[in-house]
C-alpha cells in the first residue's frame, strides 16, 4: 500500500519496490485478445473471477506482483484478495 501513486506500475519484490517497464504495442494487443476470449469463458462457465494488471496479488513469500492478467477460482476468491 505504500506504493508511489505517481502513475508508474510497481510491484514489491523481496522488500524491494521495483518499478515495471511499460510494454509495447504487440504485448498490449495480445493482453486485451486474451482477457476477452479468456475473460469470456470463465465468466460464462463460472468459474471465477479475471483481474487485470492493476491489481495486486501478496504472493505467500510476501512479494506483491500484479501480473498482466490473473484468475482466480471462485472458492479462492474471497481469501485472494
Amino acid at each position: 500500500m505504500a506504493m508511489p501513486s505517481d502513475g508508474h506500475k510497481y510491484e514489491l519484490v523481496d522488500g524491494e519496490i521495483r518499478r515495471m517497464s511499460p510494454a509495447g504495442r504487440p504485448h498490449g494487443r495480445s493482453g486485451i485478445r486474451l482477457a476477452i476470449r479468456l475473460g469470456g469463458f470463465i465468466e460464462a462457465q463460472r468459474l471465477g473471477e479475471t483481474y487485470d494488471s492493476s491489481t495486486g496479488f501478496r504472493m505467500p513469500n510476501g512479494n506483491v506482483r500484479s501480473p498482466d492478467m490473473a484468475f482466480v477460482a471462485a472458492a479462492r476468491v474471497s481469501s485472494a484478495l
